[in-house]
């Protein structure tokens, strides 16, 4: 398969295996990057810490010609066997590059566990379940109004602000619960989000840990504070640097590098809820952006 246009190259990266159409004058770090293909780096791509280092054709077919800089860092029989920067070369026509183990960050062990310590969970989210008074041909209030009088008289909630979701979602969680509804309350003053039903069980909440080379994401029984399960992975950010002035110089040289570490971040995150939703085999988690 070739590229599809002069301006495109094929590129394939071993042992992943992955592949797809990049520019030509691409580095190979960036091509990694978005083929989701983890190459180390500490300097951030500013040619200087070596730890970048691929495989690539030792005829340098496909690739732009050596810079000073690896020349500097690799001996001229390492650069005879193919051995380039990642973050220095650039794909210059179809390709195939060989990422050693010693080049990439893959899984490690992650300290997630410590001490547990019982608290009396008083989330900023609660639910609670009310049992509203059907309408007759004598009262005939709206479904807004009904709820709001059983939270003032059956919790003391005065005017609570009902968002635009929750407002249209009201309606038919009433009827479906047979007038047994749980509103999801945030600081006791917002309705968020109503559930036909009684399901103030069903609460579940997140707190993610995002540090400088790790991050954790722990699942939550908001209900009585049960640690349900764990997901935990390498900061995605780190292929941008492996320290964070390194990053912060990415965003402040490229013009794309805010949103960059952004999406590679939320990416993760995401990826965390799936692997903690799922261990705990609980349903209804959702992304964040």
């Amino acid at each position: 398969m070739k590229g599809s246009a002069d301006g495109v190259a094929l590129v394939t990266y071993q042992p992943d295996g992955k592949h797809g159409q990049v520019l030509k004058g691409t580095t190979v770090m960036e091509a990694a990057q978005g083929m989701g293909v983890e190459i180390s780096t500490i300097c951030g791509g500013k040619k200087a810490c070596g730890k970048c280092r691929v495989l690539t054709n030792p005829s340098g077919g496909g690739m732009s010609p050596i810079t000073e800089e690896e020349r500097e860092i690799f001996s001229q029989d390492e650069l005879g066997r193919g051995v380039r920067l990642a973050c220095a070369v650039r794909i210059m026509g179809d390709t195939t590059i060989i990422v050693p183990e010693s080049s990439r960050r893959g899984r490690q062990r992650l300290q997630t566990d410590g001490i547990d310590t019982p608290v009396d969970p008083d989330p900023m989210i609660k639910k609670i379940t009310l049992e509203l008074t059907k309408p007759t041909i004598n009262s005939q209030k709206s479904d807004e109004a009904t709820l709001m009088s059983a939270l003032k008289k059956y919790h003391g909630i005065k005017n609570p602000t009902l968002t635009l979701e929750a407002a249209r979602k009201l309606p038919a969680a009433v009827r479906e619960g047979g007038w047994t509804v749980t509103v999801i309350l945030y600081n006791r003053s917002h309705i968020i989000d109503v559930e036909a039903g009684a399901t103030t069980h069903n609460a579940k909440g997140l707190a993610v840990d995002i540090g400088t080379t790790k991050m954790a994401c722990y699942l939550l029984d908001l209900h009585d504070g049960r640690l349900l399960s764990v997901a935990s992975m390498m900061n995605p950010q780190i292929s941008y640097g492996e320290d964070i002035l390194t990053r912060v110089m990415h965003v402040l040289n490229e013009p794309t590098g805010q949103r960059e570490l952004h999406e590679c971040v939320i990416e993760g995150i995401n990826q965390m809820i799936d692997d903690a939703c799922s261990k705990a085999g609980a349903t209804g988690g959702t992304s964040t952006r």
